[in-house]
């Protein structure tokens, strides 16, 4: 193993955490639930009993939630195929600099599409329920309840 192994070891390691957190981008998604959110109890924005939703705004978000997933599937499906790339390269004995670098720069300019759509949900979601709050942070960007119970 080369000197510079472990370095780079750990920095795919920190890479791969901070991407999951950041492909979550602090929502609960349910793949083809309907169920994301009901009028009264609203999952998945930050807080777990946001109260007073009417039906419509329910579905004007459930709408901006699916419509964001689809539109960002195949993005979140070529990050995966990259991290995983990028795994096994630092896996292997003698690992490729050059290829593990590539791969990484490809990886952050997919994270950065997908940073750019996922920043489009938020204002969308924010224009329909004012009363959210849109943090972006150490921790990723979120949506939360701006309500105090």
């Amino acid at each position: 193993m080369g000197k510079g192994f472990p370095g780079i070891l750990l920095i795919s390691v920190l890479v791969t955490l901070v991407i999951t957190n950041f492909a979550s981008g602090g929502i609960e998604y349910r793949p083809g639930g309907k169920q994301h959110m009901k009028s009264g109890n609203v999952s998945g924005y930050g807080s777990r009993n946001m109260r007073n939703l009417s039906e419509d705004v329910v579905r004007k978000m459930n709408g901006e939630r699916d419509a964001f997933f689809r539109s960002t599937e195949k993005v979140r499906q070529y990050i995966f195929m990259k991290e995983r790339e990028l795994n096994n390269e630092l896996s292997k004995t003698r690992s490729d600099v050059k290829k593990a670098l590539m791969l990484q720069k490809e990886i952050s300019e997919l994270e950065s599409i997908f940073d750019q759509k996922r920043i489009e949900y938020m204002i969308n979601i924010k224009k329909i329920n004012p009363d959210l709050a849109i943090r972006f942070g150490s921790g990723g960007a979120s949506i939360e309840n701006s309500c105090r119970e």
